[in-house]
């Protein structure tokens, strides 16, 4: 490529073939063991809203008389969910300095276009992990009880959540995590993390950036407060375990259009508390519980890193680590070992689980569905690199995916309770 033949269609083609639709999915994925070892189904959320049959039982003509097995007889029980679709976007760009180089040094555009795609693929991939983990309300974390609203210092509740905020992010806060409810007016934008004490520096005292700020309040990223930003095609936020395994046994409030309370267990989940006992007793108690329940062939389970730690720890020198490798990112993920009386399990930690909770998980009921290409550029005029929208002078692209996570049957999955 001659220097004089370097434009935005040429940078536009670079950036798709170093990018191309298996190496950004593989990105967006390769951080956690949950998303890396999803299976994806492509081309299913079409449509307005997407229906998913969930299976709660089986059939029932059985009986010791073959006129009562037949005056029984029905096929297995399946509900509709209406999937609404979760909407990632993201936007990089580069500055006019690095373009202008790339007229005279393709190596070096590339490098430069490298950092910047990497960074917002990570970017995009640390919101879909949260999301994986959350109930769909979008919250990212709880104004904690010592919190002076009316200082720049906001504590959170769980110094945990700090992974989630970072540096020049704009925040929004409400009464409620996002599953109802709406935004309380006004936004904080934050200028320092420290994420080991779990507290968050915004520009101002809270209350500056929003006059009614209150301990108590849920914390999330602008935009993301699910009830408050759902438009025509529903909430923008994907649900994740906690919304598809609640910790309390569902009740009659609609999910995805369901009434989980006619069946709490086979539509939401089953549940173990075991706070107070060690974890590899609670382990192998839940799973034991669990499969009198019907969860027969639990093969993951997936908590806090803290957690996995204690449990090494625990088993000493019976412990004993397996390798999962999803087939089609060739992404692996390092878990030990656990022998139950169901057989074994293999327990994964991810900075990104709640430190209190534990699922445990028949992966193969679990599907990450998505409209087409996860995440794509939108390119749809030709170009993946354009000039800035927003009239400053430098380049940008776009990149969207549709998405939502999805169980066709929660009663063979459960929750712990550490």
């Amino acid at each position: 490529m001659a220097a004089g033949d370097f434009n935005l269609a040429a940078a536009s083609d670079i950036l798709k073939e170093k990018y191309d639709d298996h190496e950004a999915y593989k990105i967006l994925v390769a951080d956690d063991p949950f998303l890396g070892m999803l299976k994806r189904e492509e081309g299913v959320l079409v449509g307005k809203n997407f229906k998913f049959a969930i299976q709660y039982g089986t059939g029932r003509g059985v009986a010791t008389t073959l006129a009562k097995a037949r005056a029984g007889k029905s096929t297995n029980p399946y509900t509709d969910v209406e999937l609404h679709r979760g909407r990632l976007y993201g936007v990089g760009g580069i500055d006019r300095e690095t373009m202008e180089t790339a007229k005279s040094n393709k190596a070096a555009f590339v490098n430069g276009i490298d950092a910047e795609q990497d960074g917002l693929l990570h970017t995009m991939n640390e919101r879909l992990i949260d999301w994986a983990y959350k109930n769909g309300g979008g919250a990212i974390g709880v104004i904690g009880a010592t919190t002076v609203v009316g200082t720049a210092i906001l504590v959170l509740s769980d110094a945990a959540d700090a992974q989630n905020f970072q540096v020049d992010g704009i925040y929004e806060l409400s009464a409620t995590d996002g599953t109802s409810g709406a935004i309380e007016t006004g936004s904080l934008t934050c200028v320092a993390v420290d994420r080991q004490a779990g507290t968050v520096t915004m520009s101002g005292n809270l209350t500056a950036g929003v006059a009614t700020a209150a301990v108590g309040q849920y914390v999330f990223p602008a935009g993301d407060h699910a009830t408050h930003y759902a438009d025509s095609y529903g909430k923008r936020v994907a649900v994740g375990l906690d919304g598809w395994l609640p910790i309390t046994a569902p009740g009659a409030t609609p999910f995805f259009g369901i009434d989980r309370s006619k069946d709490p267990l086979r539509l939401g989940g089953c549940r173990y508390n075991g706070r107070g006992a060690p974890m590899e007793e609670t382990l192998i108690k839940g799973l034991a519980e669990f499969s009198m329940q019907g969860a027969t062939k639990i093969d993951t389970v997936l908590t806090s890193e803290s957690r996995v730690a204690s449990l090494i720890v625990s088993l000493g020198n019976r412990c004993r680590f397996d390798t999962k490798v999803n087939p089609v990112t060739k992404v692996g993920f390092k878990g030990v070992e656990v022998v139950t009386s169901n057989g074994t399990v293999t327990v994964f930690g991810t900075p990104h689980c709640k430190s209190d909770r534990g699922y445990a998980l028949q992966l193969n009921t679990w599907r990450l569905l998505t409209m087409n290409k996860c995440p794509k550029f939108i390119d749809e005029d030709g170009l993946t690199i354009r000039r800035s929208r927003d009239g400053g002078d430098g380049f940008e692209w776009e990149m969207v995916g549709y998405l939502q996570f999805a169980c066709n049957m929660p009663g063979k999955n459960g929750v712990f309770q550490w």
